[in-house]
């Protein structure tokens, strides 16, 4: 999306206004509902009839003639806004049925949304003085579930049918002039000059026509993301760097600054644009003051910086001390470690020295010759000198890397993202919501941790080092995969669970004072109550209760399997494996227990299947055996949950095994000793033939 000149009133200046074509803008409907959380995202809203009326619809003719038709949920009054006529159009209640010709305006001022819109001819469109020019499209992936979005811009926000979209009562936009109004789905903080627009898109599309920039977008699952019907393939961009200035005391503050890359003028933060400011080849400068701001976005470094005494500075909404801006670097060498969203942590060394340049906060730390912090957005900068010797980051965020002022590979600096592979974990936890409300969450686990396949990191989804924490709403899932066990598990209002494997019990403690917590709690082995959990009750493998300001304790064997709190939230840990079996048949052969034997060469281990030891045809690993005329020391479950059988097993190697299961040829690789990957479906094979031609 192109940046663009304005005035200062917020009209643009040059002619590259989009026209709105016939029928692109139509049947709007009532956007009354919230965002499918369960209960309102806006703090104190009254209803839109009851409100003054407060925004300003201007419809602007191209030179034709248009004739439009509108209606809004609440109040809508004829204006003279932007040098609108009053004229024959007719308002009726909270419809309107209007005409535009040649360059004529029409102006409405409104409450609530609007709930209808068609048009028969070309218009432009003004929201509070603002074009409504580019249009932003979000598309959910037909295979998934429900997923919720929030974008914000710095400007103002309409629905739009555009690309087919749908306008139900799940989605609403937040007042822009009232950003303590709105309760974002990420943790940032609202911002004045921000339009919060919070929905959710289930088989279907969601569309806005917005005026000023993207500043951010967050989804809880899979979508697509359009501007102007130009698919974006990477949301985070949006995430910019910005400076933005203000007067600490009403009076006039100068200011100038450069960076390493590009410079252009940014409402980020509700700052105004005004054409006495200067941007543009790697420079700004401007002026602010009484209670206006001056906002810019920028690439690269920071390079040099000069203000007066009583300006405020906010880097990526931020506020900084000016002077580590002002300051010239204390060393030859400077990098920069930008976000893009989603938290990255880093830490590097230097073989020199090494300072703050400018942007660290309380998470960031400096102790001799290394550095380290985290960014989710905004740069942290570093003067030093000597060569970096190392430079290491983990999480799944983005980033990119500044090094003297240019873009440079994180390779370069010899980069090692130290966060694992999400494949080579063998364990799954998935947390599911279970209502519409965003309940966040937190769990830790006693190896490591990465996001798994259902987690969004540009969301807040977040596993660094052995805990990991995000949010899930309206029937959302997350999922990470993990080593270890799951150690704790809280949701932050109601209550925490904790697992304790030396003394094997499992303790609830709710901090909730004002009322009653229920959970569920289901393990693999056995559960008994304690004297601690006296209003607790045990079904086999199943614990359920309800504590107020206490803490119910358990003693079990095996996994913990399921652990559900207040109804809320989910979280559910896969069978970990290879988990060690217990063998109900200690002296018969892996010959005589197998359905089907493989033995892997080189080794002293084999695959096999067979349905006397579970309650189906699983696959198993026999370790100690040479033949299938050996006991074996140890059997290890590989995969369960199988539906029509496995069968044609078939050593690839000796650590890679293949099978068909359930309609698919697979290949599972199985390192010794104890390291087995996900299975891989290779290809679709229909239901292998038994020997006598026949179907299994």
């Amino acid at each position: 999306m192109k940046h663009r000149d304005h005035t200062d009133d917020g009209i643009h200046a040059t002619d590259e206004r989009l026209p709105i074509q016939r029928r692109d803008y139509l049947r709007l409907t009532t956007t009354a509902g919230v965002v499918g959380l369960g209960t309102s995202a806006f703090a104190g809203q009254v209803s839109a009839a009851d409100e003054e009326p407060k925004r300003t619809l201007t419809i602007e003719a191209t030179g034709s003639s248009a004739d439009y038709r509108f209606s809004v949920d609440g109040k809508v009054v004829r204006s003279q806004a932007m040098g609108a006529t009053i004229g024959g159009d007719d308002v009726s209640g909270n419809s309107v049925d209007g005409h535009v010709a040649g360059s004529g305006r029409d102006s409405y001022t409104l409450s609530g949304e609007l709930t209808s819109f068609d048009v028969d001819g070309d218009i432009r469109m003004y929201l509070n003085g603002e074009p409504l020019s580019d249009t932003v499209t979000i598309e959910d992936d037909p295979e998934g579930e429900a997923t919720h979005y929030e974008l914000r811009v710095d400007g103002e926000v309409l629905k739009s049918t555009a690309m087919a979209a749908t306008i139900d009562e799940n989605d609403e936009i937040s007042p822009r002039d009232h950003p303590d109004e709105v309760e974002p789905l990420t943790s940032a903080e609202p911002l004045a000059g921000e339009t919060y627009a919070l929905g959710q898109v289930n088989n279907g599309t969601d569309s806005y026509v917005i005026s000023g920039d993207i500043t951010g977008f967050h989804a809880d699952g899979r979508v697509d993301l359009y501007v102007n019907e130009g698919k974006v393939d990477y949301p985070a961009q949006f995430v910019r760097t910005t400076l933005t200035f203000e007067s600490t005391n009403g009076d006039h503050a100068t200011y100038e600054f450069s960076t390493s890359g590009d410079i252009s003028k940014s409402r980020a933060m509700g700052a105004s644009i005004s054409d006495s400011d200067t941007a543009g080849d790697g420079g700004a400068s401007g002026a602010v003051g009484g209670n206006g701001r001056d906002s810019y976005a920028f690439t690269g470094e920071i390079t040099d910086f000069a203000g007066d005494d009583n300006l405020r500075v906010f880097l990526s909404r931020e506020e900084v001390d000016k002077s580590t801006l002002a300051a010239e670097p204390q060393f030859e060498n400077t990098v920069t470690i930008e976000g893009n969203g989603g938290e990255t942590e880093y830490r590097f060394s230097v073989e020199g020295s090494l300072e703050e340049n400018y942007g660290l906060g309380p998470e960031d730390d400096l102790d001799g010759e290394t550095a380290d912090g985290a960014v989710t957005s905004g740069q942290d900068s570093y003067t030093f000198s000597g060569d970096i010797s190392t430079f290491s980051t983990r999480g799944n965020g983005s980033f990119t890397t500044y090094l003297n002022g240019n873009e440079v590979d994180p390779e370069t600096l010899g980069h090692v993202r130290t966060g694992p592979d999400p494949d080579t974990l063998p364990n799954e936890v998935t947390v599911r919501a279970l209502t519409d409300a965003r309940t966040e969450y937190s769990f830790g686990v006693s190896g490591t941790l990465a996001t798994g396949d259902r987690s969004n990191t540009y969301s807040g989804d977040n596993a660094a080092y052995e805990y990991a924490r995000g949010w899930v709403s309206g029937g959302g899932l997350d999922s990470y995969m993990f080593s270890g066990e799951v150690t704790t598990v809280t949701d932050f209002e109601n209550s925490q669970v904790n697992v304790d494997r030396e003394d094997q019990t499992i303790s609830i403690e709710d901090f909730d004072s004002d009322g009653v917590t229920e959970y569920e709690i289901v393990v693999s082995g056995e559960l008994n109550t304690t004297s601690s959990s006296s209003e607790g009750n045990v079904s086999g493998r199943t614990a359920t209760g309800a504590i107020a300001d206490g803490t119910d304790v358990y003693e079990f064997t095996g996994d913990v399997r399921k652990i559900i709190l207040e109804g809320v939230i989910m979280v559910e840990s896969a069978t970990s494996y290879p988990r060690v079996v217990d063998n109900p048949y200690p002296d018969s052969t892996v010959g005589e227990l197998a359905s089907e034997f493989a033995l892997a060469p080189g080794g002293s281990r084999a695959a096999f299947t067979t349905n006397a030891i579970g309650d189906g045809d699983d696959l198993y690993i026999a370790r100690g055996v040479a033949s299938d005329g050996e006991l074996p020391s140890e059997i290890q479950l590989v995969s369960e949950g199988i539906i029509a059988g496995v069968a044609d097993l078939d050593w690839q190697d000796e650590n890679t095994v293949t099978f068909w299961r359930d309609g698919f040829e697979c290949e599972q690789t199985m390192v010794e000793p104890n390291v087995i990957s996900k299975p891989i479906a290779v290809s679709e094979k229909p239901y292998p033939e038994s020997d006598d031609g026949g179907e299994n």
